[in-house]
């Protein structure tokens, strides 16, 4: 039997990579016990001296597509997203993500804390809080610009429009795409990481893809000015794209995920 962290995650070792596997049905949704059960059994795992990796996974029919809309509204519980994240991406042994169905919103805030990606060409990858009247709130603004380029982050998070498996990795926001089983798939995959002793990949530390958006406001202004044409007046349409702006005017990613933060509560204060 594998082991339960929470009643919505399980830990279980498959020879030197331990397997998270979050079963939330249906939509594997980010609700707390998910939170809780991410984030320790991380830290069982990275503790465990024969887990030389780790694979974040889902059951059911898809990745972590989101939020839980039954918490909207309510006191925020810890612990909240960003510091599951932090839990990832500070992990000592590699993580990697496998992914179908849907990583969507916060659910691909978590795949881009992972150092690695893996996902079936199925799979669907997108922001698509604008839709509602909010913003990623996770640092999705500022990661999702250092694997697929500024103008490409931006039209995905402007839009909302999430993008298919193929493109996720021709762009390199997936590293691999796994033909047939996708938690075996990803275990092999992690098995290599370790084989090759690849170092780990933290997204926050990227600027390859963010050096040439440097000194050029006018990409953002572009944006800016779309919807501005089009008479959008939602206040956090504006504020994503001055979010990922400020992948540029300040390179800290400590500054720009705390700024992540204060958007995400003034959209919630004015979504409509």
């Amino acid at each position: 039997m594998t082991p339960a962290i929470t009643q919505s995650v399980s830990l279980e070792r498959r020879g030197r990579v331990a397997v998270l596997t979050v079963d939330n049905p249906p939509v594997n949704a980010l609700s707390h016990h998910v939170r809780v059960g991410l984030r320790d059994g991380l830290r069982q795992a990275a503790a465990d001296p024969a887990a030389a990796a780790i694979v974040i996974a889902c059951a059911g029919r898809t990745f972590i597509a989101g939020a839980d809309i039954t918490e909207f509204g309510q006191p925020p519980r810890e612990p909240v997203l960003w510091e599951v994240l932090e839990v990832i991406e500070g992990s000592p042994r590699p993580v990697v993500a496998a992914i179908h169905g849907t990583a969507l919103g916060g659910g691909l805030e978590v795949a881009l804390a992972c150092h690695w990606r893996v996902g079936v060409r199925t799979a669907r990858l997108g922001l698509p809080e604008v839709k509602l009247g909010l913003l990623p709130g996770a640092g999705g603004t500022q990661r999702l610009p250092r694997l697929v380029g500024v103008e490409k982050a931006l039209s995905m998070i402007v839009s909302g429009e999430p993008i298919g498996g193929e493109e996720a990795h021709r762009l390199g926001l997936l590293d691999e795409l796994v033909e047939g089983d996708l938690t075996a798939g990803a275990v092999a995959f992690a098995e290599r990481v370790v084989a090759e002793n690849r170092p780990l990949r933290k997204v926050r530390e990227m600027e390859d893809r963010i050096a040439a958006a440097r000194g050029k406001p006018e990409i953002f202004a572009e944006f800016t000015n779309l919807f501005n044409s089009v008479n959008v007046t939602n206040v956090n349409t504006i504020a994503t794209v001055d979010a990922a702006g400020n992948i540029t005017a300040k390179p800290s990613f400590a500054y720009t995920a705390a700024l992540d933060q204060r958007l995400l509560q003034i959209g919630l204060r004015f979504s409509f």
